[in-house]
């Protein structure tokens, strides 16, 4: 099999019923830095895509996600789906990762080619069985969603009235150069190509509780950020605020893809709010193997 560099190319290809995390118009709102790699066939027929970016630290480079796309696993176009996928020459010294959200590639074959498999593990919501009570819920989420019930559930038409939460969350991760002008950046682009909601639930008095930013693209809609006010750490207003967007979302989507976490609390959190659970494999391989002894 050939395998090129063409992102113009996977641009072209990339099917529009993949994922929101494999589009080039989501990628790009964050990067335009990637890049992607193409099988062949012996035809000369492409057999999968797959995107990626490149970074360097401490003379190590990685071949990996592009900055909120939890996905980077290859897109296969062709009958023999799962099998026959290999970036190719990298450079060495270097680690790719490649995150198989879709568990699209063939396990063995990759273990065989001396990737190594990392379990991981994503959250999201069947939406057409999700209950319309609170019978889907663990009794202590259900518990500190009844007593906050008199708070207003609200959807906002700018990112301003509720950016501070996202602001002050980025920061708290250490994200500081995420300032408000370039999330307002961020809502301008993806509106070009994707339906976009800002949620909040408001206590007696208006503060902003809880706020989500979520993203809708063909049957889906992603639970892309999340924040919660750091003076009014309510206990049960995350909770009833996503139930309420489960609700809401119910008429327009099928499925509520929650961006996913093998980070225990965060994991634990879906779960009790009645979330499905898909476990995938993340493929890792250094070049040269040694390095994963030393890693």
């Amino acid at each position: 099999m050939k395998v090129i560099t063409d992102q113009a190319l996977y641009r072209q290809l990339i099917p529009a019923n993949a994922p929101l995390y494999l589009q080039p118009a989501w990628m790009d709102v964050f990067s335009t830095d990637w890049n992607a790699r193409i099988g062949l066939d012996d035809s000369g027929d492409p057999v999968w895509l797959w995107p990626y970016q490149v970074k360097s630290r401490y003379g190590l480079t990685k071949y990996g996600r592009v900055p909120f796309s939890p996905d980077n696993g290859p897109v296969f176009l062709q009958q023999s789906e799962g099998s026959g996928f290999d970036p190719g020459a990298l450079r060495w010294p270097s680690v790719c990762v490649v995150d198989d959200r879709r568990n699209a590639l063939n396990q063995e074959e990759m273990v065989g080619k001396t990737w190594r498999r990392q379990k991981r593990s994503y959250q999201y919501f069947d939406l057409q069985e999700y209950p319309k009570d609170f019978r889907g819920v663990s009794s202590s989420k259900r518990n500190r969603m009844r007593k906050n019930s008199t708070y207003k559930f609200v959807r906002f038409d700018e990112l301003a009235q509720p950016g501070f939460l996202f602001k002050t969350f980025f920061d708290s991760m250490g994200q500081t150069g995420i300032t408000n002008d370039v999330m307002e950046r961020w809502k301008r682009d993806l509106d070009c190509s994707f339906d976009q909601y800002l949620f909040g639930l408001l206590d007696d008095v208006g503060n902003i509780l809880s706020a989500q930013w979520r993203i809708g693209y063909q049957d889906t809609v992603y639970g892309w950020q999340a924040a919660r006010h750091p003076q009014f750490p309510t206990a049960g207003a995350q909770e009833l605020l996503l139930w309420h967007v489960l609700q809401w979302a119910r008429n327009d989507y099928r499925i509520y893809d929650l961006g996913g976490s093998s980070i225990p609390g965060v994991r634990q959190f879906n779960l009790e709010m009645g979330a499905k659970e898909v476990v995938y494999s993340r493929y890792v391989r250094y070049r040269p193997g040694i390095l994963s002894t030393i890693i």
